[in-house]
């Protein structure tokens, strides 16, 4: 097992990084769940051993560089089901709270970009709960499900009671 404590690089906000990697770089697919974990053990795409022990505190995303000798692994994150709402223009501000209260209840993550909202599924039986919970809303364009990876919008993806 080779073991590993911190991240190299990454090559979506280092653009000297990419010019290192070669057909001999490694990946490393994670699921969004196994990104936050700072200890794990698993095979590379190419079979490397890892054993990763990363500080505390310490999120992986997708793009990271691990530096194993001169090998380069790049983590990729695994697509994963989710909901995506379109929403209608100009929704009011009181739709867009009760929305927010809706998917927080359910205590989803989301993920905004323009018009649209993102939440992680577990299965497709999920798009219907949701569409019952949000029938009463008239702000949706359109809900459907996407496989994609997702990531949280900064500060939402916090879980505290």
């Amino acid at each position: 097992m080779i073991e590993i404590s911190q991240v190299f690089s990454n090559i979506h906000h280092d653009n000297e990084i990419l010019k290192l990697l070669d057909s001999n770089s490694d990946e490393l697919h994670l699921s969004r769940i196994e990104l936050s974990k700072n200890r794990m053990r698993k095979n590379s795409k190419n079979g490397l051993d890892l054993g990763m022990n990363f500080p505390s505190g310490t999120h992986l995303h997708d793009g990271d560089v691990l530096k194993v000798n001169e090998n380069l692994i790049v983590i990729k994150q695994m697509p994963e089901k989710t909901i995506v709402l379109k929403l209608k223009n100009n929704v009011s501000n009181d739709e867009l709270i009760l929305l927010g209260h809706i998917i927080g209840n359910r205590h989803k993550a989301i993920q905004l970009q323009k018009e649209k909202i993102f939440f992680p599924i577990i299965n497709d039986a999920e798009l219907e709960i949701f569409k019952n919970l949000f029938h009463k809303t008239n702000s949706i364009e359109s809900i459907e499900i996407e496989e994609r990876i997702f990531s949280p919008s900064d500060g939402a993806d916090v879980h505290e009671h």
